[in-house]
């Protein structure tokens, strides 16, 4: 198996990776129907692509309508969704809703202590408060008490800019904070590479990187090789992105052996199999 350009396609870890969940949240009868066939799908993309597992993450916008009791349904979803091949949905990420305080700070410890959640999420331009409110900060120091990956989208829209992120991340230095689609706008390279440089508990990924490829290569070169994940953003066939174009982009990039099997696989295992950052 090729990639567009000829070179041979590496097994991958993908460190980015959503289910659609919108009619979960609102306990629709079809809901599970649709989550079984979601599966069916991810699974014979993920063999077709050669992506041996991955971090899988709820939508956002799924419907909320019942409060705490929606994102509940969400949780046990991802859960079962997860039982079905384990060792391929190997890291499960979750989300509680910022906008239910206190509620969700008790629903994020409630789930955690499960053990079965290893990443927690957010996309905060669609859960209503910004990724530096207060209450963000409550979140993060139970995820770090979990040894838990933290997940921030980082697109320059409402809520989520980059600038938000950096006191979050810094007021958490023992925190691995992955900061996905970071590289999605050209103007956002110079402001995540200062923050890399200047903390080491900081990750990105791949995705939406295709019109900025070259920020690809900056951070790698600036920032370290260890420090970038492949991304492919998946969805489903209809929505997000494609793991055959992050190929595409890193085949562009010209990484060498080394650096190409960091960013497919390593780097993504020593995150999620890692301890607590030490400070320098």
């Amino acid at each position: 198996m090729m990639t567009g350009v000829g070179s041979p396609v590496p097994i991958v870890l993908d460190a980015h990776q959503h289910v659609d969940v919108r009619r979960v949240g609102a306990g629709e009868d079809d809901a599970l129907h649709l989550l079984q066939a979601d599966f069916e799908a991810r699974m014979a993309m993920m063999s077709r692509e050669n992506i041996a597992a991955t971090v899988l993450m709820p939508s956002y916008d799924y419907d909320k309508r019942f409060g705490t009791f929606s994102t509940q349904r969400v949780l046990d979803a991802l859960s079962q969704y997860q039982s079905w091949d384990a060792e391929r949905i190997r890291w499960l990420g979750l989300t509680v809703e910022p906008q239910y305080g206190k509620s969700a700070v008790r629903q994020l410890e409630d789930a955690l202590n499960t053990g079965v959640f290893k990443v927690v999420s957010w996309h905060n331009r669609y859960q209503g408060l910004s990724v530096d409110h207060p209450i963000m900060f409550e979140f993060v120091a139970l995820a770090g008490q979990h040894n838990c990956v933290v997940y921030l989208h980082g697109t320059n829209s409402d809520h989520e800019e980059l600038w938000r992120i950096g006191p979050l991340v810094r007021a958490f230095p023992e925190v691995r904070f992955v900061v996905v689609d970071a590289l999605m706008v050209g103007s956002h390279t110079p402001i995540i590479m200062d923050l890399m440089t200047d903390v080491g508990n900081i990750w990105v990924d791949t995705a939406g990187a295709t019109t900025f490829v070259n920020a690809v290569r900056a951070v790698g070169e600036t920032a370290g090789w260890d420090k970038l994940l492949f991304g492919s953003d998946v969805y489903d066939s209809g929505r997000g992105g494609s793991p055959m174009i992050v190929r595409h982009l890193l085949d562009v990039c010209g990484l060498d052996t080394d650096a190409m099997r960091k960013v497919c696989g390593e780097n993504l295992v020593a995150l999620m199999e890692g301890s607590p950052v030490k400070s320098a």
